[in-house]
């Protein structure tokens, strides 16, 4: 069983996707800016670039999907704006994941 991290699956796509893992009994971390809206995996609060349990789920994941985006219908932002901030944030969150753990497994550390 491997645990992966889907960011954006509570979404369309994501949701179908969670679904699926979980069927192959993989242990799926959904992270979401709202976790109560998660209707398949466990739902872990998520919102960069504030600190949170979200850092530890990335850092311990074997795999880490990117399918977060935004609703551009409900604000003014072109496509091209909303889907280069949602993307700024996950990288900085990818960024934060893979320093956190070279710290973690790092032998000046334990």
């Amino acid at each position: 069983m491997k645990k992966i991290v889907v960011a954006g699956g509570s979404g369309f796509i994501g949701e179908a996707l969670v679904r699926h893992l979980l069927a192959r009994g993989e242990e799926v971390a959904v992270l979401t800016r709202n976790p109560s809206k998660v209707k398949a995996g466990r739902g872990v609060l998520w919102n960069p670039p504030a600190e949170g349990n979200w850092i530890d789920e990335v850092a311990s994941a074997d795999v880490v999907i990117n399918l977060a985006g935004e609703n551009i219908g409900w604000n003014n932002y072109p496509d091209d704006v909303a889907t280069a901030t949602i993307q700024r944030q996950f990288m900085a969150s990818a960024d934060h994941r893979a320093t956190h753990r070279s710290r973690a497994r790092s032998p000046a550390t334990q």
